[in-house]
């Protein structure tokens, strides 16, 4: 069998794909990595928003960087009861000012929405992280915008209306919401 240049040719172009082919496939099979390492303390409480989560935490990727959409933390109390948060926003320090004691003077922060957040596998996020409960927010936010409609209809009509307002089925189906979602 001969062994015609064109076919060598073609050959070594086709073997020239080759480490870009390894590169394509590696890259499409390796999954990342994420680690999140959290503060030593949270914030735990109940606020007109419900239930919240607050926490410190680091964020590590290793593989290939990864974009964050969605993050849940479970709370499971020591009777067995479960909660569930959802991540809602998070607060990034850019800089503090301390005085020459080291007694932190002032800082320069960023605030951000839960929307997405970009984790390379060259740098280290640390961030506060906020979280709420959805049940809570599912629950109260359709009764708070009832509220907020009939407040603002009573405010049209009168100016003196904030007696009327309190006494309403309206604020009091909210204010009864908070105190049942109270755990």
């Amino acid at each position: 069998m001969a062994v015609y240049g064109a076919e060598i040719a073609a050959f070594v172009g086709a073997a020239a794909w080759l480490p870009h082919l390894i590169t394509w496939t590696y890259k499409a099979a390796t999954k990342p990595r994420l680690t999140i390492i959290p503060d030593k303390t949270a914030q735990i409480g109940f606020t007109t928003l419900g239930p919240i989560l607050n926490v410190r935490l680091a964020l590590v990727v290793e593989s290939k960087d990864v974009i964050v959409t969605k993050l849940f933390v479970k709370l499971r109390h020591e009777t067995g009861e479960q909660r569930e948060f959802s991540w809602r926003g998070m607060t990034e320090t850019l800089s503090a000012i301390r005085d020459r004691s080291g007694i932190q003077q002032g800082s320069f922060e960023k605030d951000q929405a839960a929307i997405a957040l970009k984790v390379s596998t060259s740098t280290l996020v640390e961030m506060f992280f906020r979280f709420r409960e959805e049940k809570f927010s599912e629950h109260v936010d359709p009764l708070f915008q009832e509220a907020l409609r009939h407040k603002n209809y009573l405010e049209s009509q009168k100016t003196d209306y904030h007696d009327d307002f309190l006494k309403s089925e309206k604020y009091f189906a909210l204010v009864n919401a908070h105190k049942e979602l109270f755990w």
